[in-house]
């Protein structure tokens, strides 16, 4: 039986057999080019507009200092989730010159603050955040959990 290995040439996955990385050179990429891409996944409610969504996610990924002008952030309307228009901002950075997370969580609370700004409400899918139950108190004495 064959084994594989998955790796990631720019944007297009490569699958290769696991015994090509033994008998074969391999280049990482990411070592010798230090421009990554990385990905601010985006959820707003169904009334907004989508047109203008895309508009101020571009804004706000062109004001960000680190993040690279050329090849330009890319934003793309994904889906129709259950209970959102769902958006991905992609967008390439050094990473030598600044931690990715911080980025991402720069330009997510830009994005916040854009959004508020111009009346766009985050929405985040039903299925991952089910609704919180408060349990009232009870007065009842139940013989099997009393002891």
């Amino acid at each position: 039986m064959d084994s594989y290995a998955s790796a990631a040439a720019g944007t297009r996955p490569h699958v290769l057999k696991a015994c090509s990385l033994l008998i074969r050179n391999l280049t990482n990429w990411t070592y010798s080019n230090r421009t990554m891409r990385f990905t601010v996944t985006i959820g707003v409610a169904y009334k907004s507009d989508p047109r203008r969504v895309i508009q101020l996610l571009n804004e706000v990924a062109e004001r960000h200092r680190l993040v690279d002008k050329e090849p330009k952030p890319q934003v793309i309307f994904t889906e129709f989730g259950e209970s959102t228009l769902a958006f991905e901002l992609r967008f390439r950075m050094d990473v030598t010159k600044a931690n990715a997370a911080q980025v991402s969580s720069d330009l997510r609370l830009m994005i916040v603050s854009s959004f508020a700004e111009h009346g766009i409400v985050n929405r985040f899918p039903a299925a991952e955040h089910p609704p919180r139950f408060q349990l009232a108190p009870s007065n009842e004495h139940h013989s099997d959990l009393s002891s």
